[in-house]
């Protein structure tokens, strides 16, 4: 299968994002998070009351939790874990688009906080592959909702990656960045500098292969 059979199975579906310019990629209806998974739910109770999607597509970048994880991989999930909870993907729409796409599926991570340490990466790869912040908040919503849910994502930072404290300060609720934060935090530490190009080269690179995945999967 190709793009087009791929594109239609997601036609209409609303993305759940971290970020405005996930958002933007998706170029349909979309919600926004900035990080926050309680005003996350809060906005897709919202978006949902407003008018029922066919299903929710969490979409966007993820941290790997997997060695064999690269950035710019992309992935699908079969479910979404945390801690204390799970939740199975819709597998027949997931496995469609993985074979459409030529993607594999995964277990993965919902997390609340931002896992930037590697040892912190190394404790949760036993139970996923790949992390991020929105899925686990839009399992929940599509459960209440009986809502199908597909987790398209692609890796921004190997599992290897240290996250600096000043990436993690430039994230606004609105999903924006600050700039004026992260070169503030990045005053108060210097040190921080070459962590922070390597990881603007590499969500340059994630964002590339997301841009692409937006065209095949939302057409």
């Amino acid at each position: 299968m190709t793009g087009p059979p791929a594109a239609s199975l997601l036609s209409g579906w609303l993305a759940v994002c971290g970020l405005q310019r996930e958002a933007k990629l998706w170029g349909g209806r979309a919600v926004v998070g900035g990080g926050q998974s309680d005003q996350l739910a809060r906005r897709l109770e919202t978006a949902i009351m407003e008018g029922r999607p066919p299903g929710l597509v969490s979409f966007g970048l993820a941290g790997a939790l997997a060695a064999d994880l690269n950035v710019g991989d992309a992935l699908i999930a079969g479910s979404v874990v945390t801690d204390r909870e799970r939740w199975d993907c819709d597998q027949a729409v997931s496995k469609t688009l993985a074979a459409a796409l030529g993607l594999p599926i995964v277990d993965l991570f919902g997390s609340d906080q931002v896992i930037a340490g590697l040892e912190a990466k190394r404790a949760l790869n036993r139970l996923g592959a790949a992390v991020d912040m929105e899925s686990q908040a839009a399992a929940r919503v599509a459960g209440r909702h009986g809502l199908p849910l597909v987790v398209l994502r692609v890796i921004s930072d190997a599992a290897d990656d240290v996250l600096p404290p000043a990436a993690v300060a430039g994230f606004r609720e609105d999903g924006g960045i600050d700039v004026l934060a992260v070169i503030a935090a990045l005053a108060r530490d210097p040190r921080q500098l070459p962590d922070l190009m390597k990881m603007g080269r590499n969500s340059g690179v994630a964002f590339g292969r997301l841009r692409t995945l937006a065209r095949q999967a939302a057409g």
